[in-house]
C-alpha cells in the first residue's frame, strides 16, 4: 500500500507507482511501501480517495495515472456517499460499507 496524504504528494507519487516505478517512496511515511523494499512491492491495481481531495484533484490525478496505466481503477468515497448512506460524520463502518459496495460494482462492469 501507497498512502498519500496530500495532493502534492499524490500527483507526483501515485503515476509514478501506478506506471511500475516501485522506487518511489511515499512522502507521508504511512503504508506498507514505507518499510518494505522496491523489490518486494507490487503495483497498484486501484486507488482509493478519501474526502480529502476535492472533485478536481480526484479528476487531475485519475487523468495523470490513467494516461501512464489505463487499467487502473479509482474509487472515492465523499461527505455526500456517507450522509447518503444514513451517517451524519465519519462513520469508519459507513465509509468501509461504502468502498466495498463502489469496489464490488467496478468488478461486476
Amino acid at each position: 500500500m501507497h498512502c498519500c496524504l496530500d495532493f502534492s504528494a499524490a500527483e507526483k507519487e501515485l503515476p509514478a507507482i501506478c506506471s511500475g516505478n516501485l522506487e518511489t517512496n511515499p512522502a507521508s511515511g504511512l503504508g506498507t511501501n514505507a518499510s518494505i523494499p522496491p523489490a518486494e512491492r507490487k503495483v497498484p491495481k486501484a486507488i482509493f480517495f478519501g474526502g480529502g481531495f476535492t472533485d478536481d484533484e480526484f479528476e487531475k490525478l485519475s487523468a495523470a495515472v490513467k494516461a501512464r496505466s489505463p487499467d487502473v481503477h479509482f474509487v472515492k468515497v465523499q461527505k455526500r456517499d456517507v450522509l447518503a448512506a444514513g451517517s451524519f460524520g465519519p462513520n469508519p463502518e459507513t465509509i468501509a460499507k461504502i468502498y466495498r459496495k463502489k469496489m464490488a460494482a467496478l468488478a461486476a462492469a
